[in-house]
């Protein structure tokens, strides 16, 4: 929120240097972002009043002004036109510097002839003394400013601006009246609230309005004021430069009037023409489905029953607590204004979010308002909208509050306030320093007191908030710092899913991935790029388009991964992503995915660089079920028939019937419209199978170095083509036939074509055998040997080379 310290003034006396008070306000949790100093040097500026103005006789576009300062007339030539005879303006006199805009730099002012006409200086606008940067005619100042006022004052010089960061729990602060008590507290004095003179007509608001509230649960509160023969006409320069002062401009007196107040007690408000509401009748409800309304930003907006409305006798007129309706927007021809000042539930609010729309009323009736401060900012803005726009009040106002405020009393406790504090406090400590805060003392004795919570403070509830109140205003920096201690438990057993999910990060990690987090979310762009066809649950309220899917898959993610580290000249990625997804019915479940990508290799001048294949990613698959203990796993070659892999270059491993497993190549389609340079290798476990069949449950088991020494032989085999023979089902055959001798089957050669037989292809073995009880003989190797090449040539068919 941006802040002026000539409008905080207003309510709280300052000291001069505010740099103390700042960084206190940070202390306390109130981050201060920017720091602006608004400096005007006056030594040639001078208030001056224009006595007289003429037709320049050279120049159809000029004028000849003749201006009175303190000291002395002067003779001015000026292209304005927006000023009279008896405004009071600012005089820039020879040796004055101003700011000559974004084009023209700095301008220094010079006595000089224009068209033959003596010029003595130049009467300023907003631009030239860098209030502005871009303003309609020259600075007219109020009328009862004096030629002898200070101009740096006048100008609103040694005006500081800041902005600070307020917490969405301290909505109360997001107003000036709410920064000045936390000032208050600083500096240890008090608030000057602003006082409220209406002078009401005889006539009763309720015989002019009728206004019915039909959804007291999404507006607890609803007031309104009648004001008639108001003039809309522009602001006066107080209202227009305390607007101006934090970055917002001015619309019309009235508007501003709401502006201010909003800024000022943080209460929002809406002026409505009265005259353009049907039947006199205002009606809180609701909204119907599917029912529009036209707002003030020119948008129309389809809503639901979750909205609420403002409206007529006949049509919306305005989206409550967030924007007003095109239809009843005041403009010059208003005579009549209806005045709202509300207490909207901030959840009924927090839906303009899917709208799309936000606005200074919404971010804060979504944190919360003052409920009992309705009425204050009600007659603050009345009051006001008299002085700058005239007209006549109907008497009283209308107050529609089925439910009061029920005040809330809150207990707090000496020891557990010194168990949170970690330090001992006096009690009457703790009572300056909440009543400081506002918090009225309603009963306690030595050991609790109960407090009575300001209705402003809706962020306070509970003791413990009590307690931070205590802390901020000690400050933070005075809870000690003790080292953390306590008694390890190492009984304890630790969760079966984090257990298995510890082991196959760290098979992963000892692998050479590393693994990424990604947000939950997705575009549906994301989804649509890997052809995803299935069921997704969409988010109700998103961030934005890039955030309204709940991630049914990691690999898109992993793929932006890619893409940001090749975009970074990264080409070697190892990574992988145990993270929950989304069902169409927005059921979790977790998923493992990994990606391979680059080199197989680091740079190294001694070895040949080479980039990762399908054997890569297969390796690591069998290297996680390896790590699980999983022996019996079902490996079927082209088994996923999905469009994420590139045909005939892709597995799926099932395990007990269940897909467990798929990984492959990534589709080149999808590559390129992911824009990726290099080819990738990906996998996907179904996580939640391996939890569910408590694989967790897998102890390793350790063999002790072999005693005697290991005999190898080679097997060389024909396989026929029709027989559906692969390495599985031959790798399984050995151990299986084998026995205990055989340690260990590795393929090192695949071939077909000349001079292999038509209709064969050839595998080749080297076999390791071995006994832990003896050293094996010729014999004893031979007699396996044979049995498993008798076995293939019998039952298979297969050919011994």
């Amino acid at each position: 929120m941006k802040l002026s310290s000539s409008w905080l003034s207003r309510y709280i006396r300052l000291p001069k240097n505010l740099d103390p008070i700042l960084e206190k306000l940070t202390q306390r949790g109130f981050e201060v972002e920017t720091v602006q100093k608004r400096n005007i040097d006056p030594t040639f500026l001078r208030i001056a009043e224009i006595l007289e103005s003429k037709k320049h006789p050279n120049a159809d576009r000029l004028s000849l002004c003749l201006v009175k300062t303190k000291e002395r007339e002067y003779a001015i030539v000026c292209g304005a036109k927006n000023y009279k005879d008896g405004n009071k303006v600012i005089l820039a006199l020879p040796g004055a510097r101003l700011n000559g805009g974004a084009t023209s730099g700095e301008l220094e002012i010079k006595e000089s002839t224009i068209r033959g006409e003596r010029s003595e200086g130049m009467l300023c606008s907003k631009v030239e003394l860098g209030l502005e940067e871009k303003s309609e005619g020259i600075l007219i100042l109020p009328t009862q400013t004096s030629l002898t006022a200070d101009v740096q004052k006048v100008l609103g010089g040694g005006d500081v601006t800041f902005e600070l960061n307020i917490t969405p729990n301290r909505p109360d602060c997001m107003s000036f009246l709410g920064v000045a008590r936390e000032l208050a507290s600083i500096l240890e004095s008090k608030v000057a609230y602003p006082k409220v003179h209406i002078q009401e007509a005889k006539q009763r608001i309720q015989e002019k309005v009728k206004i019915k509230l039909e959804a007291p649960k999404k507006c607890p509160r609803y007031m309104a004021r009648l004001i008639s023969n108001v003039k809309i006409g522009p602001s006066p320069e107080w209202l227009k430069s305390a607007l101006e002062s934090i970055g917002q401009r001015s619309i019309n007196n009235v508007v501003d009037v709401t502006n201010f107040v909003l800024m000022e007690w943080g209460q929002p408000l809406h002026a409505f023409d009265f005259d353009q509401i049907s039947d006199a009748t205002v009606v809180i409800r609701s909204a119907k489905p599917q029912e529009k309304i036209s707002t003030l930003d020119g948008g129309e907006y389809i809503l639901s029953n979750e909205d609420l409305l403002i409206c007529d006798s006949q049509k919306p007129i305005a989206l409550a607590g967030i924007m007003g309706g095109a239809s009843s927007e005041v403009s010059e021809a208003t005579v009549t204004i209806l005045l709202e000042s509300a207490y909207f539930d901030p959840a009924t609010i927090r839906t303009s979010k899917k709208l799309g729309l936000s606005s200074e009323s919404s971010k804060r009736f979504e944190r919360g308002v003052d409920i009992e401060g309705v009425q204050k900012a009600l007659d603050q803005a009345t009051q006001l909208i008299l002085e700058v726009a005239g007209g006549t009040i109907a008497k009283s106002f209308i107050d529609l509050y089925p439910k009061k405020f029920a005040k809330r009393i809150v207990s707090l406790r000496q020891d557990r306030l010194e168990q949170y504090l970690g330090y001992p406090l006096s009690f009457a400590r703790v009572k300056k320093d909440l009543q400081d805060f506002g918090f009225k003392i309603k009963s306690g004795t030595s050991l609790k007191i109960n407090f009575e919570i300001p209705s402003y403070r809706v962020d306070v509830s509970s003791e413990v908030d009590l307690i931070e109140e205590v802390a901020r205003s000690e400050g933070y920096d005075k809870i000690p710092t003790h080292e953390l201690s306590g008694r390890v438990n190492l009984e304890q057993p630790i969760e079966k899913d984090s257990l298995l999910s510890h082991k196959v990060r760290s098979t992963l990690v000892s692998a050479g991935l590393n693994e990424v987090v990604n947000y939950s979310f997705y575009s549906p762009l994301d989804l649509k790029k890997i052809n995803w066809e299935e069921k997704t649950t969409h988010i109700q309220n998103p961030l934005g388009e890039d955030f309204s899917v709940m991630r049914p898959s990691l690999i898109p993610s992993l793929l932006k991964n890619l893409k940001l580290n090749l975009d970074h000249q990264r080409s070697q990625v190892r990574i992988f992503e145990l993270r929950p997804v989304y069902d169409g019915q927005g059921k979790e479940h977790k998923m493992l995915s990994g990606l391979i990508s680059g080199p197989r290799y680091a740079t190294h001048w001694d070895l040949k660089e080479e980039g990762v294949d399908f054997y890569d990613v297969k390796a690591l698959v069998h290297l996680i079920l390896q790590s699980l203990g999983i022996k019996e796993a079902e490996v079927i070659t082209n088994g996923t028939s999905s469009l994420l892999f590139q045909p005939h270059l892709s597995a799926e491993i099932q395990e007990r019937g269940q897909p467990l497993c798929r990984f492959g190549k990534l589709n080149p389609d999808i590559q390129e419209t992911f824009d990726l340079k290099q080819a990738a290798y990906i996998f996907e476990f179904n996580f939640h199978i391996l939890e569910a069949e408590g694989f967790q449950k897998q102890k390793n088991i350790f063999k002790s170095l072999p005693k005697y020494p290991f005999v190898k032989r080679d097997l060389s085999l024909l396989i026929p083509l029709n027989k559906n023979i692969n390495h599985q089902l031959l790798y399984e055959l050995f151990f299986k036939e084998g026995g205990t001798l055989v340690k260990k089957a590795e393929l090192f050669d695949v071939y077909q074509g000349e001079p292999i037989p038509e209709g064969y292809k050839s595998y080749a073995y080297a076999l390791t055998y071995g006994s832990d009880e003896r050293t094996l003989t010729d014999a004893d190797v031979h007699k396996v040997h044979e049995k498993l090449c008798h076995f293939l040539e019998r039952e298979w068919q297969v050919k011994i080379r």
